[in-house]
């Protein structure tokens, strides 16, 4: 996940961690102090990747804190090769260098080809359904793969002529801006669009329709978001099982003002919960969630 949020950049971290000498433990007992900013960089980026790495729940957001690390690394090397003429560089023992080139270039044609494939490589996620089409009809993917295929052009006829390497990342950097404004912030907001905005809308109907002490829960796949979305707490579960009428019953046995609770959920989801829908008061509806309100006791009687 690091690997594909940090790209194009991500293809010389090895080489930058590798120049680091992390392991000279003498090396950096003789430098001064300023000079071990590619140490603390480099702690901090193993910190944080082992830390969420052995977490039980991992979400993308989770690696942004490795991003100003990496940078952080990767620039060092790139202000050292800076300072010489890629042709003097090119003639000295730098292979390490050049091999990550090689890969940028060979990155860039595969992240264009990723982009243009990426209507049939959405998932079949019913939180999505739509999304594959939202993509087609936008094409934001031809401008993706456009871009990332252009730079990639442009990159392997700058490493034939053996120009400055500087070139190589004015390529990667414009390419990354135009990525970013003309395929990322539109995805964004078609993504945003089909998975969250469902849910945003249906919890504040939750806030409105809500009466006294009752409760919210929501079957099938987790999301977190509604939670944040409610300010309330809400109870998770797969489906009706043990766990979920343990839930239900304490609401019962502690609850004076209701008997009833609120259940979010897909329709199918629902459905395989054994209620039927005169069992219930559908409240709101945004493809792919349904907002209903149950008796507690009636889902109580159907796990008997």
């Amino acid at each position: 996940m690091f690997l594909g949020l940090f790209a194009p950049w991500s293809i010389y971290l090895p080489l930058a961690i590798a120049r680091s000498h992390f392991w000279k433990r003498s090396f950096w007992k003789k430098q001064p102090r300023y000079a071990h900013l590619s140490l603390f960089a480099l702690i901090w980026f193993i910190d944080i990747f082992v830390f969420f790495t052995i977490s039980v729940t991992k979400l993308p957001s989770y690696v942004l804190p490795l991003i100003p690390a990496a940078t952080i690394i990767v620039s060092l090397v790139w202000s050292e090769e800076l300072s010489h003429n890629f042709s003097d560089k090119w003639q000295k023992n730098n292979s390490g260098f050049k091999s990550s080139i090689i890969f940028n270039i060979v990155l860039l044609i595969i992240l264009s080809i990723a982009c243009f494939l990426i209507p049939s490589l959405v998932g079949s996620d019913a939180a999505m359904k739509y999304l594959s089409e939202l993509i087609k009809q936008s094409a934001v993917h031809l401008w993706g793969g456009s871009i990332w295929a252009i730079a990639g052009i442009i990159c392997l006829i700058l490493l034939r002529k053996r120009v400055n390497w500087r070139w190589i990342i004015c390529v990667n950097l414009v390419a990354f801006i135009a990525f970013t404004i003309f395929f990322l912030n539109p995805t964004y907001f078609l993504m945003d669009e089909t998975r969250q905005l469902p849910l945003r809308q249906l919890s504040e109907l939750v806030t409105q329709v809500r009466q006294p002490e009752e409760q919210l829960m929501m079957i099938g796949f987790k999301k977190p978001s509604v939670a944040f979305y409610t300010q309330q707490k809400v109870g998770f579960f797969w489906t009706i099982d043990e766990p979920a009428t343990k839930f239900l019953q304490n609401i019962a046995n502690n609850s004076l003002n209701t008997q009833t609770f609120l259940m979010l959920g897909q329709p199918k989801e629902i459905a395989e919960t054994g209620l039927r829908s005169q069992d219930y008061q559908v409240l709101g509806e945004k493809a792919p969630y349904q907002l209903i309100r149950v008796s507690i006791q009636k889902v109580l009687d159907l796990k008997k």
